[in-house]
């Protein structure tokens, strides 16, 4: 059906040019294809038309992320959420869409609104992730405490835990330097169970660097990268690998993709002003 829908614009959308639901539907044809930066523009397009639909709003914020043009996706999320404050799924993909900005203040603000919303009795698994959000927001904060009391709420929350909750605890035990061993397990679960997430495999990655094993870390970093459309944080630690391993110039080309695509990163800056003092 998708490959059907090529002439969908000119058959639809302009006969109908100021017609949300064609610009809607072109959106879904879009992310069928892959077309991420299309639909978000289609779908801003529709807003445009017509603001009245949160998820719509969600679905423009979702579409920009997987480009990834996080900017872009922070700016709509927080729009909607001015239009629907303390929309749950809003909140939540802006609390994810901070943290991969360098904004941790912001994606823990983000999230503890969308757990007010969610019942966790009722959905388990989505107050898991977003607790386990929670703990690496305050992780990236130092609020340790707070991080292990997230942690552990959200590993209660859902018996075993779901494979976002692994991967983030493991992420932050990976950003404290501690108990690696630990990390380590948490991260191969959680890939075990999603081998194709580029985020899944960066944070196992990760984790075999600090432990020193750059041989491991060099192949699951790489996998991380050749995964679609890397994020900022994965083109960060690739650099990392790259200037651990004496590749300085391939290092700097990296970090500056990742700070392209999040000037707010502040630990790419430090990167790449260290590598320019004398």
């Amino acid at each position: 059906r998708v490959g059907r829908a090529t002439p969908l614009r000119p058959s639809v959308v302009d006969r109908a040019p100021g017609t949300m639901a064609a610009w809607s539907l072109l959106a879904r044809v879009q992310r069928q294809r892959g077309e991420f930066a299309a639909a978000g523009q289609s779908l801003r397009t529709s807003l445009d038309k017509d603001p009245r639909d949160a998820g719509r709003w969600t679905r423009a914020a979702a579409a920009y992320a997987q480009v990834p043009r996080y900017e872009a996706a922070t700016a709509i999320a927080e729009e909607g959420l001015l239009l629907f404050p303390g929309h749950a799924p809003l909140a939540r993909i802006a609390g994810r869409l901070h943290l991969h900005a360098g904004r941790p203040r912001n994606a823990r603000a983000h999230f503890r609104t969308a757990l007010r919303q969610v019942e966790a009795s009722t959905q388990p698994e989505r107050a898991a992730a977003l607790r386990a959000g929670l703990g690496l927001a305050h992780t990236h904060l130092g609020e340790t405490a707070a991080a292990d009391s997230a942690f552990r709420a959200a590993r209660s929350r859902a018996a075993p835990p779901p494979p976002v909750v692994l991967r983030r605890h493991a992420y932050s035990l990976a950003l404290r330097g501690t108990e690696l061993e630990r990390a380590l397990r948490l991260a191969q679960r959680a890939v075990a169970q999603s081998p194709e997430s580029s985020l899944f495999l960066d944070t196992l990655g990760w984790i075999q660097f600090q432990r020193g094993d750059l041989p491991a870390a060099r192949r699951r970093l790489q996998s991380a990268l050749d995964e679609g459309r890397p994020s900022a944080r994965v083109l960060e630690h690739y650099g990392t690998l790259q200037d651990a391993l004496g590749n300085d110039e391939t290092a700097r080309t990296y970090w500056k993709q990742a700070l392209e695509q999040a000037p707010d990163r502040t630990s790419v800056r430090q990167h790449l002003e260290a590598s320019s003092a004398p």
